[in-house]
């Protein structure tokens, strides 16, 4: 390999890293929540990433919907929905991440909600602790 080859090699891996970094522990367990709870519809699997009153509010969910999920499990279409992580604030062991929604049916334009996340670390690991939604996009701090 020519030096004029290696420096542009080099060039490119220093450039890929640029505005790229690794989420942090919370992060991942805040995407993942909206994944699985908003996105895939799954408040089973989101139970797992939970603790405290978002993991009882979920176990009353499953309560409550489970004679509805096996009876119309595969029929008609789903909704979709799409998210973005608007903000993030953490501060030790706590943290609260506020994420956009749009959900569409068929070709609607879409529901607009936005969705707050609190977590906590409980023994050693990031948890789920509450989450609630509201109408409306989420509100941008001024620029």
């Amino acid at each position: 390999m020519t030096p004029r080859w290696l420096a542009a090699l080099l060039l490119v891996v220093a450039l890929g890293g640029v505005g790229c970094r690794r989420k942090s522990a919370a992060e991942r367990v805040a995407d993942r929540f909206v994944d699985l709870y908003y996105v895939e519809i799954d408040q089973r699997a989101a139970l797992d990433i939970t603790a405290g009153r978002a993991h009882d509010e979920l176990s009353q969910q499953l309560i409550e919907v489970g004679h509805v999920r096996g009876a119309a499990a595969g029929e008609g279409e789903r909704p979709r929905t799409y998210y973005e992580r608007v903000s993030h604030r953490a501060d030790g062991e706590v943290a609260i991440f506020v994420y956009d929604l749009t959900t569409k049916m068929g070709r609607s334009a879409g529901v607009h909600r936005h969705a707050t996340i609190g977590l906590a670390k409980r023994d050693g690991r990031w948890r789920v602790i509450w989450f609630g939604e509201t109408e409306g996009k989420a509100p941008r701090a001024p620029k």
